[in-house]
């Protein structure tokens, strides 16, 4: 996936930070955004990440309340470690 390295390294950085989508965004395509289409592209390859992972549960999303320009914050879900190992599962 495009911008999945960016993505992940972000959450790693902050892990007690939540970030809306365009943050996330302009991270992983560098702020080289410039051309509409290009910044939607982008928009589309980051929502297909964070949809995997939240899919996964390694990301929440809070939803806002339902007011006009609302947005949803993305953060590393705090239960990401506490899954017991899988059985034969030895290293």
């Amino acid at each position: 996936m495009k911008y999945a390295h960016e993505v992940l390294e972000l959450f790693q950085a902050y892990p007690d930070r939540s970030f809306r989508v365009m943050e996330v965004v302009r991270y992983a395509a560098g702020g080289r955004c410039r051309d509409p289409r290009e910044r939607e592209a982008a928009r589309r390859a980051v929502h297909r990440v964070l949809a995997a992972l939240l899919r996964n549960g390694t990301v929440v999303v809070s939803q806002p309340a339902q007011t006009n320009g609302g947005f949803a914050l993305y953060s590393v879900s705090r239960y990401r470690d506490t899954e017991p190992p899988k059985a034969c599962r030895e290293a």
